[in-house]
């Protein structure tokens, strides 16, 4: 890997002409990058239990940690069009719009104003198992605006990482 990012390093030097070495030092390039992540864990609770919470769009400060607020920025509030601006513990201000809504078993939505994102598209989906159980599975894919393949790959681990966290702590408050 250093030996091919040396000979790119010369490769610009030579076929670039008097400034080609400044190209050739200039901090990594930034592009946009495309991702998506899918984790689905088993909760021991009934399904009506679970879709109280999936089915209640500004209940999210209930089971999400660093959410600070949620409220309706639309007249619907449960189904296709209903509107939610989310405050997080730091300020940051995220808006989604639901795009899809099949009572019971999931809920679909894109987010249009927050993350460094163009794109951004999730669908959190519950099916029962049995009398006591339910699958959850939180589906996302999303698009970011131009970033650098490292800051994208530090936004991406710490989207996974808010994911198993959010799950985790899903998992405890139904269960119990």
């Amino acid at each position: 890997m250093k030996g091919t990012r040396l000979i790119q390093l010369i490769c610009i030097l030579l076929l670039s002409g008097p400034l080609g070495w400044q190209n050739a030092f200039a901090a990594e390039t930034k592009s946009t990058h495309n991702d998506s992540y899918s984790r689905s864990i088993i909760i021991s609770a009934p399904s009506e239990k679970v879709w109280e919470i999936l089915g209640n769009p500004v209940g999210l400060p209930d089971w999400i940690p660093g959410i600070k607020q949620t409220v309706y920025a639309s007249d619907i509030k449960k189904g296709v069009g209903t509107v939610r601006e989310i405050t997080l513990d730091d300020g940051l201000l995220i808006e989604e719009h639901f795009v899809a809504w099949k009572e019971k078993e999931y809920v679909s939505y894109i987010m249009v104003r927050g993350f460094p994102l163009r794109g951004y598209f999730a669908t959190m989906a519950m099916q029962p198992l049995d009398e006591g159980a339910v699958l959850f599975t939180w589906s996302v894919y999303y698009t970011t605006q131009e970033m650098t393949d490292t800051e994208f790959e530090k936004f991406s681990t710490n989207l996974r990482v808010f994911f198993e966290g959010t799950l985790t702590n899903l998992k405890k408050i139904l269960e119990n």
